[in-house]
């Protein structure tokens, strides 16, 4: 998972700053998906694939969109 353009690499981006861009810690976002603090590690440091389902778990849990997860951010 070098790439940096990768979208796993973007995924796990997207979830890091949403998650703290939202207050959350691991755990509180870990609670709101019904799951472990190490699961949300695990996808925001990229050691895990996410599937469409899991992205769409994370998108529900951080109150964003799929596409707001797997689109680079823009850089002003």
């Amino acid at each position: 998972m070098n790439n940096p353009n990768s979208i796993y690499v973007t995924f796990s981006t997207n979830v890091f700053n949403l998650r703290t861009e939202q207050s959350l810690t691991q755990t509180q976002l870990a609670k709101k998906m019904d799951t472990s603090p190490g699961f949300v590690c695990d996808y925001e440091k990229g050691r895990r694939n996410p599937t469409l389902a899991t992205v769409e778990r994370f998108a529900l849990a951080l109150s964003c969109s799929v596409s707001e997860l797997l689109i680079p951010a823009v850089k002003i």
